[in-house]
């Protein structure tokens, strides 16, 4: 049975198509597009939220701001369309891992933002994704949901939420916080990818990083391998931000909100949550081993490959359009 979903915001009239599912603009894709792109809440690329409004109660009368909106819509500009599968749930899960590969937050129609969000193609990532490679991931993201568990499915689209929220906050702490948050859910993604036993030795926090990047396939910072303490525990530079942030509320020493450090390891938990959600998905690839310690754009060379491998459905031919 066919399904059908709208979705935005894509600022591009990207069109592909893969055999079982199909992504292309909607009619009104220009004039939707170019309001969106005009509209005030425009800065740098993001789309920041809009003043709040607000009625006088003895008048009667709406005025704005000047709080902004905690939740705004922003209109839909594609329609996603799977020829054998209904399912809202489903439909909704390959919306939202395709803006995870082109670098966008995408949402169904009639979900809203919390925060600014971005307008150009790859500001949350550090790959590009063109409409093919799309078109091979969206295959391989749609096999994932047919063999997986709901458990595996929730922990993955929780991974991929915190991924992209964390960058469409601005102060270092709440970045932290989210990211931190997704390593977690990573870090239960590579336990239930490995089918780890009940009663098998459980894996210090202090070593968590190291045993994710292991997992992943990419090299291990330096400053995420584990040390003893005096006290015989196992500690981590990422295990010391963590309980400093979570258990004391403090950045680099200091209150939350009085540093600004860390911008580095921002970027770095970034790229690794990045490569976790790939790995969780079984998209090897040589994205997947690179060093998560630059500031690079990479290809996603191999994901067509993959995708029409025989443990994979064919794509067919992807349409190529602006990416």
């Amino acid at each position: 049975m066919q399904g059908r979903i709208r979705f935005g915001f894509l600022r591009e009239p990207i069109s592909f198509a893969n055999g079982a599912i199909s992504v292309s603009p909607l009619p009104d894709f220009a004039t939707t597009a170019a309001s969106v792109l005009a509209s005030e809440g425009v800065q740098d690329n993001w789309l920041e939220p809009p003043l709040q409004r607000s009625v006088e109660i003895a008048t009667g009368r709406t005025r704005m701001g000047p709080a902004a909106a905690t939740w705004f819509s922003v209109p839909s500009t594609h329609e996603l369309t799977h020829i054998r599968a209904s399912d809202v749930e489903r439909l909704r899960f390959l919306v939202f891992l395709t803006g995870f590969f082109f670098g966008v937050r995408c949402l169904p129609e009639g979900y809203g933002h919390l925060q600014r969000t971005p307008l150009r193609l790859h500001e949350l990532s550090d790959f590009y994704c063109f409409a093919d490679d799309a078109a091979a991931a969206l295959t391989l993201v749609d096999h994932f949901w047919k063999r997986t568990t709901k458990r595996k499915r929730s922990l993955l689209l929780a991974t991929v939420n915190v991924h992209q929220m964390s960058q469409s906050y601005r102060n270092p702490f709440e970045q932290l916080f989210f990211l931190t948050t997704g390593l977690d859910a990573a870090w239960k993604l590579r336990e239930l990818d490995q089918h780890r036993p009940i009663h098998a030795r459980r894996v210090p926090y202090g070593e968590r990083l190291h045993e994710l990047c292991q997992w992943i396939g990419c090299p291990t910072p330096c400053w995420m391998r584990s040390r003893s303490s005096a006290r015989g525990r196992v500690r981590t530079g990422f295990s010391d931000l963590r309980n400093a942030l979570v258990h004391e509320g403090l950045v680099a020493g200091q209150p939350l909100g009085f540093s600004v450090q860390h911008a580095r390891k921002i970027l770095i938990f970034e790229h690794l949550l990045s490569r976790a959600i790939f790995a969780a998905l079984e998209i090897r690839i040589p994205y997947t081993s690179r060093t998560v310690e630059t500031r690079d754009m990479h290809d996603l060379g191999g994901i067509r490959t993959l995708a029409i491998s025989p443990s994979h459905p064919s794509p067919g031919a992807a349409r190529r359009s602006a990416g």
